[in-house]
């Protein structure tokens, strides 16, 4: 069997009793943030104008667009779900893979609704779609060193474009597609994936797009299954073959510098590579966290207030300069989520964690323009010398940080590998309490306080859920 052929039976066959019992329980948190983080993103700019659209374009009424209690069909509230999701930048991460859960929750909930499934149904949809895109984005190469030594990362960068994949795997599961019908989806969402965009991020300031239109690949992935449900056959070898080969596989299709199709199936079903997932407490690019932490920290410590502050000084890889995070104008939320010194300033002032970082009202503030103004990131070739590394041995797992705050004529310095909610260290591991205080936080603008308690308790329990409506019915 290929690759392809591999991964689509593991999506296809495997049963909710051959899932590890803790894979479902983050699982289970997963889904739970993934919520949170669609209830925090009303207010978005962004978020509202796909729900209008998406409500404007009708469709048969059979899934619900969250929040608004409208149905419409199953790509259409794909779309705006994932918009929702998506729009604070406050979603799971994985350094090495990127952002998953909404890509592999909203397509299954949406089809799981129409289709009248259990929560056992959604659970395994949503973890095997989750693992099938983790394997997916680590088989690719984002950067290769050449034979002279040189870097090479590619013509355009990468991005996110493997993100409609684990849509289709997670769409092909709750159709209850067969492996042979499972990798058509999965061919023709490969055929359909979003140009790399990598090289983007240095625009002048972030539009509603950032670096990956997630819903909108996702909206194409849920036709794509819905089209191999009716005997449309895509491309069923879609992870197969050789750049040398005239069927070059997806990666190298998609401008990876290189690939290792078989890093997609080593220990499929027995490592579980969704066990690493990380969360974000903060709306922001994770590559600020680390930062984050070690200031929160320092401020705590040395009970340093905001007007005391006269400097901060931010020493990382060069990604922070790359994805554009030192520069401190705001005109977006775009430009909020991706802005060390923003961020560093609703630190700085005690603003709560959340929407509210995001929110027009601080953007030209004059307490948070001056905080802004203080702030300087510089390249901490050491800590960048070791992203590269983990990166060409394919194994991205910290993003070392140091913080210097001036203030009271003083200097205070900190710094780590590691950002609250990441997997790696017992520490810094979100456990269920974790995320559901996140969850309490990012939801309270948008759902009634009742329906917050009620949907942490059907998201715990959705094992026992006997149709997935029970906690559609929750969110509004």
């Amino acid at each position: 069997m290929g690759v392809t052929s591999r991964l689509a039976d593991f999506v296809a066959t495997t049963r909710y009793e051959d899932i590890p019992d803790d894979v479902i329980a983050v699982t289970k948190r997963l889904v739970l943030d993934t919520i949170g983080n669609l209830a925090g993103g009303h207010m978005a700019t962004s978020a509202k104008l796909a729900v209008k659209t998406a409500l404007q374009l009708g469709g048969v009424p059979e899934s619900t667009v969250l929040l608004t209690g409208v149905k419409t069909s199953a790509p259409l509230a794909t779309f705006a779900n994932i918009s929702l999701a998506s729009a604070l930048e406050s979603d799971d991460s994985i350094l090495n893979v990127g952002h998953i859960a909404h890509c592999a929750f909203f397509p299954a909930l949406a089809l799981a609704e129409r289709d009248n499934r259990s929560g056992r149904d959604l659970l395994a949809a949503t973890a095997l779609a989750y693992e099938f895109g983790a394997r997916i984005a680590r088989a690719g190469r984002s950067m290769v060193r050449k034979p002279d030594g040189k870097l090479f990362f590619g013509n355009t960068g990468v991005g996110s474009h493997w993100a409609n994949l684990p849509v289709a795997a997670s769409a092909a599961r709750m159709l209850r597609l067969d492996g042979q019908q499972t990798a058509s989806t999965f061919g023709i969402a490969g055929y359909t994936s979003n140009i790399p965009t990598g090289r983007r991020w240095n625009r002048p300031n972030l539009s509603h797009q950032k670096y990956q239109d997630y819903a909108l690949a996702a909206q194409s992935a849920v036709i794509g299954a819905l089209l191999s449900a009716n005997g449309y056959r895509g491309d069923g070898q879609i992870f197969d073959g050789e750049a040398r080969d005239t069927m070059a596989n997806w990666w190298i299709m998609a401008g990876w510098p290189a690939s290792d199709p078989g890093r997609a199936i080593d220990g499929l079903g027995d490592e579980w590579v969704i066990r690493k997932a990380g969360f974000k407490p903060y709306p922001s690019c994770r590559f600020t966290h680390g930062s984050l932490d070690r200031f929160g920290m320092l401020l705590s410590d040395h009970d340093i207030h905001a007007d005391e502050i006269e400097k901060i000084d931010i020493y990382a890889p060069r990604t922070v300069s790359t994805f554009r995070l030192h520069l401190a104008n705001v005109e977006s939320e775009g430009d909020a989520e991706f802005s060390m010194p923003h961020v560093m300033a609703m630190t700085a002032l005690g603003v709560p964690a959340g929407p509210q970082w995001v929110a027009p009202r601080y953007w030209h503030d004059p307490a948070v323009v001056r905080l802004r103004s203080r702030v300087e990131c510089h390249v901490w070739e050491e800590a960048n010398a070791s992203i590269i590394e983990q990166i060409l041995a394919g194994d991205f797992v910290n993003f070392p940080t140091r913080v210097v705050v001036h203030a009271r004529g003083s200097s205070f310095e900190a710094e780590g590998l590691f950002a609250m909610g990441d997997h790696d260290l017992p520490e810094t591991r979100y456990g269920d309490e974790e995320v559901v205080a996140k969850f309490r936080s990012y939801t309270d603008q948008a759902l009634a306080s009742v329906n917050v308690e009620r949907c942490i308790e059907t998201v715990m329990t959705l094992d026992k859920v006997r149709h997935v409506a029970e906690l559609v019915g929750f969110i509004y």
